[in-house]
C-alpha cells in the first residue's frame, strides 16, 4: 500500500522578489465572485466516469453567454472612457476571456493601444511624466505628443481617468506594466480587470489558442480540467506559470500524442495567406478548419489526461524546452542562437509561439513542485481515497505489492 502525501506551500513573496511585485501581490483588486474548484466538487461527485467529469467541469465553469456578454460591454465603456482623451485608440479583450478556456470569475485582460500602430516590446526607457487631465483637455498637452508617449507613462495617465470611471484603480509596476481596477456591469458582474498597454502580439496568442479550442471537441474540457487541477495546487499563480504558459504546456502535449490532436504552429504559418508581423514577428496562421486535416487520434478525455501526467513527468526539461511552434521538443542548446537569441532559460522553458527570444515560463520559481505533483497525478486513476486539505491535495494510493496485498510506501 502506497501511501504518497504532498503539500505544496507557496509564500507570496520568496527572497528575490523585488518590492514592486510584493506590492502586486497584496494589494491587487480580486473579484468578489472568483470561483475555486471546491465550487464544483459535489456536482463531480454523482458522475461515475473520468471522461464524464471532466466534461461537466468545463460545462459547469466555463463562461456563460451571459459572462461574455458582461465582459464585452466593460470593454465598451473602457473605450467610451477613453476616446475623449485617445480619438485613434484600440481596446482589445484578450487572454482566457476571448480564447475560450476563460472560466467564471476569472479576470479580465484588456490591451490598449493609443493609436492603431502603437507597438512596444519592452526594457525601453520610459519615465516620462504623464500629463494631467486638464493639460489634454485645454490643449496645453497635445493628443499626438500623448499618443507617444511610452507604456508605464500611458497606465499612469490613464489610471486618472479610470479612477474617476472605475474607483479604486491601481498601477503595478513590473516587466509589463499593469493598470488594475474593477469593471462593474450591474449589481452582480464584478470583474478583475488588467489592463497593459504593449502591443498586438497577446492578440495573436488569443487567437491562436481560440483556434486550437476549435479544432477538436476535447481541447477546451482537457484545458479546463488541467488549468483547475493546477490552480488547485498553485502551480498557476503570481511568481509561478500563468494560465497562458501552463495551457502552452498542454497544447504541446497534444501536438505530441500518438496520433497527434493539434498540429504545430508552423504548418499553421505555412498556410497562411497573408504576411502579418508584430513588433518584428510573424503571426500570420492559416484560420480555416477545412483546410486543417481531422485527427486520427480517438482517446477519451480521460485518456489524455492520464497521458498528459505520464508525457510530462517524463519530459526532461533540463534538456529541452516546450515549443509549441514546431510542435518537437526544442534542445536548450539551440535556444543560443538564431532567432531564439534573448531566450532566457528557466527550469521550465516554454517559448513563446510568436516571440521565440520569450520564454513564457521564465517566473516559475518552484520547479521542484511539479514533478512531485505528477507523479501523483499519473496514478491518479489508481487513487482509492482523495481528501483536499487547506494546503494543496493530500492523496492515499493503493497499489499491489508483490504478495498481491496492498503495501504501503511513505514518502513524507
Amino acid at each position: 500500500m502506497i501511501h504518497l502525501r504532498v503539500h505544496i506551500h507557496v509564500k507570496d513573496s520568496q527572497k528575490g522578489s523585488t518590492s514592486q511585485e510584493k506590492i502586486s501581490f497584496v494589494k491587487k483588486n480580486r473579484a468578489p465572485n472568483e470561483k475555486d474548484i471546491f465550487t464544483y466538487l459535489h456536482v463531480l461527485r454523482d458522475e461515475t466516469e473520468v471522461t464524464e467529469k471532466i466534461k461537466q467541469l468545463s460545462r459547469l465553469s466555463s463562461l456563460t453567454k451571459q459572462d461574455l456578454n458582461n465582459r464585452n460591454a466593460i470593454l465598451r465603456r473602457v473605450l467610451k472612457c477613453l476616446q475623449p482623451y485617445y480619438p485613434n485608440c484600440q481596446v482589445f479583450m484578450y487572454g482566457s476571456s476571448n480564447n475560450g478556456f476563460g472560466t467564471q470569475g476569472c479576470d479580465m485582460d484588456i490591451l490598449f493601444l493609443p493609436t492603431p500602430d502603437y507597438c512596444r516590446v519592452g526594457g525601453e526607457e520610459d519615465e516620462e511624466k504623464p500629463p494631467t487631465l486638464s493639460q489634454v483637455k485645454n490643449g496645453e498637452f497635445p493628443i499626438i505628443d500623448l499618443e507617444k508617449m511610452g507604456e508605464k507613462a500611458q497606465l499612469l495617465f490613464i489610471s486618472k481617468i479610470f479612477k474617476k470611471h472605475f474607483g479604486h484603480t491601481i498601477f503595478i509596476p513590473a516587466r509589463c506594466p499593469i493598470l488594475n481596477f474593477m469593471g462593474v456591469k450591474g449589481r452582480q458582474a464584478n470583474i478583475c480587470c488588467d489592463l497593459t498597454c504593449r502591443n498586438k502580439l497577446v492578440v495573436c496568442n488569443t487567437e491562436l489558442l481560440k483556434f486550437f479550442g476549435s479544432l477538436d471537441s476535447r481541447v477546451i474540457p482537457l484545458v479546463i480540467t488541467l488549468r483547475w487541477w493546477a490552480k488547485s495546487l498553485r502551480l498557476i499563480k503570481e511568481a509561478a506559470l500563468s494560465s497562458y504558459a501552463f495551457t502552452l504546456m498542454i497544447i504541446f502535449f497534444l501536438q505530441n500524442s500518438r496520433p497527434s490532436v493539434l498540429p504545430n504552429v508552423n504548418d499553421l504559418m505555412d498556410l497562411s495567406e497573408s504576411s502579418t508581423y508584430v513588433a518584428g514577428w510573424p503571426v500570420s496562421f492559416r484560420q480555416d478548419k477545412g483546410s486543417i486535416p481531422e485527427t486520427a487520434n480517438q482517446d477519451t478525455e480521460e485518456q489524455l489526461l492520464e497521458k498528459f501526467f505520464e508525457f510530462y513527468w517524463n519530459f526532461e526539461f533540463e534538456r529541452y524546452a516546450v515549443c509549441v511552434r514546431t510542435g518537437k521538443p526544442l534542445l536548450l542548446e539551440d535556444l543560443k542562437t538564431g532567432s531564439n537569441v534573448g531566450f532566457q532559460i528557466t527550469h521550465i522553458s516554454i517559448q513563446d509561439p510568436f516571440n521565440l527570444s520569450h520564454n513564457v515560463g521564465k517566473n516559475l520559481k518552484y520547479a521542484f513542485s511539479l514533478k512531485p505533483a505528477l507523479f501523483v497525478a499519473k496514478d491518479i486513476l489508481t487513487i482509492v481515497s482523495v481528501r483536499v486539505s487547506k494546503v494543496g491535495l493530500e492523496c492515499q494510493t493503493f497499489k499491489k505489492g508483490e504478495t498481491g496485498r496492498y503495501e504501503r510506501m511513505d514518502f513524507s
